[in-house]
């Protein structure tokens, strides 16, 4: 059995596709971080996480973002 590709997404990363999406880097960013999700469903791709990934997403000045990934 292959085993998937372990990654880490820094906070940037997983907040990119609450930004604003009008500039090309920002859309192009945000769909690779999507593409990325793709590979995790299908298992070619774990990622890694951490308690300072956590507690950033989830700090209140993120607390929208930090509902939705919870």
């Amino acid at each position: 059995m292959i085993r998937p590709v372990l990654i880490y997404l820094d906070t940037c990363t997983w907040c990119r596709p609450f930004d604003d999406q009008t500039q090309d880097r920002i859309r192009d960013e945000t769909s690779a971080f999507y593409e990325i999700m793709l590979h995790v469903n299908r298992r070619d791709i774990e990622i890694a996480g951490s308690e300072v990934l956590l507690a950033e997403i989830i700090n209140p000045k993120n607390f929208v973002k930090g509902r939705l990934w919870r």
